[in-house]
Parts: C-alpha cells; sequence; structure tokens
C-alpha cells in the first residue's frame, strides 16, 4: 500500500469499490458521468473539464516545446530534493525553468489548493511528456491475477493520493502514465513512478499543459 501526500502520509488499507471514471468541470460544482456518453458535452466545453477517462486520441507522446523543457528539467533532477523537497515545487521549478505559468500566476496558493498549471487537459490520451497532473483524494486500486500450478492467485495494491502533484514523463496507453514526482513515501527528492488507472479509481485528478508567461 502507498500512500501520495505533499504534507502529512497516510495508509489506506481499505479496499475501494470499482467506479467509472468522471470529467469533472473545473468549478467543481456538477460531475458528467461516464465520458464515452459526453463527447458532445466535452467538445463545446472541452476547456472547463479535467479528465479521468482514457479515450482514443492522437500521438499522446508529442512533445510542444514546454513540454519538452519541464521534462528534461524533471529529468535531470531525478533522485535530487528540488526546493523545499515538496510536490509542488518540482512542478513549479520545471515550468519557471522555460519560461512557463504556474499556480501562482494563476492566483492558485496555499499549502492545500487544487493548484493549476496550466491549459487543462481534457482526455487521459492527450496527456503528454511534460503536463502536470494534480490530484485531490484520489484512490488507485489495482488486482493482478497470476495462474500457476499451484493454483490461482491474487494480488492487490492500493495507493491514495489526498493532494499531490506530478509531472508526466510518457503516456504508456491503456491507462497508464509514467511520472516523476517529489515527496513519494516521505522521500523529498524526485522519484520516478507509473500510474495504473485501469483498475479502481475514485477522486478527481487535473492534468494541465503548460503555458508561456
Amino acid at each position: 500500500m502507498r500512500a501520495i501526500y505533499c504534507q502529512d502520509e497516510t495508509a489506506d488499507t481499505a479496499k475501494a469499490k470499482p467506479r467509472s471514471f468522471f470529467f469533472l468541470p473545473t468549478d467543481g460544482k456538477t460531475t458528467v458521468p461516464h465520458a464515452r456518453k459526453s463527447r458532445a458535452i466535452l467538445q463545446g466545453s472541452l476547456a472547463g473539464f479535467v479528465l479521468l477517462l482514457a479515450l482514443p486520441g492522437g500521438d499522446a507522446n508529442a512533445q510542444a516545446p514546454l513540454n519538452t523543457g519541464v521534462l528534461q528539467y524533471a529529468q535531470k533532477n531525478l533522485g535530487q530534493r528540488v526546493g523545499n523537497g515538496q510536490c509542488s515545487a518540482l512542478a513549479s521549478a520545471a515550468l519557471a525553468s522555460v519560461g512557463a505559468k504556474t499556480t501562482d500566476d494563476f492566483g492558485v496558493v496555499g499549502p492545500d489548493g487544487n493548484y493549476v498549471w496550466g491549459t487543462p487537459v481534457a482526455r487521459l490520451a492527450d496527456v503528454r511528456p511534460g503536463d502536470i497532473l494534480q490530484f485531490r483524494n484520489v484512490k488507485i486500486t489495482n488486482t493482478t491475477i497470476q495462474r500457476t500450478s499451484r493454483g490461482v492467485f491474487s494480488y492487490t495494491s492500493s495507493y491514495s493520493y489526498p493532494h499531490h502533484t506530478a509531472i508526466v514523463a510518457s503516456n504508456d496507453g491503456k491507462g497508464k502514465l509514467t511520472t516523476l514526482e517529489q515527496n513519494s513515501n516521505n522521500r523529498l527528492y524526485v522519484t520516478q513512478g507509473q500510474l495504473d488507472f485501469s483498475g479502481s479509481v475514485s477522486g478527481k485528478i487535473w492534468a494541465y499543459r503548460p503555458v508561456k508567461k
């Protein structure tokens, strides 16, 4: 079990119930369940939504110039402490290194804010390396079935992200993203991991594309 938190770390051993993903309007007031039934709504209001469902898209690993710089900064600091070691410090420093806006420029500050890092990306399939992910009360549970000569075994892993920020290193397809992050399991330095959204997921995740100041 792993809990990812920007400040205090908690371990959650409860099993999450399977749920559909949700697109969430950035005003936080309403939700549109199951994006496959909401394509027309998304096309009309794309900028106002955050992602939580993989849909067919273009080249998810195509990189815009700002994204390239953000990713290179995070990769260069892998294993190193950036700023105060908090998750948001890595995103802020990476964006600042390429002259992109940080959450301060969008007026969302404080230790527990739903930080904004650029232009919203509405589909998981369109998330690119160098995009920024913002988590709120997210729990991801995946179960692996292994069949052997001794029988069938089930392994369940659960990860919780009460409040967290991460940089996308690659979009691996099938609901998986490789990320570069800081303050994972109280490790106050940059580490690499993988998120797997193919199992049971609850909570909210915003994805942002860096924009120039």
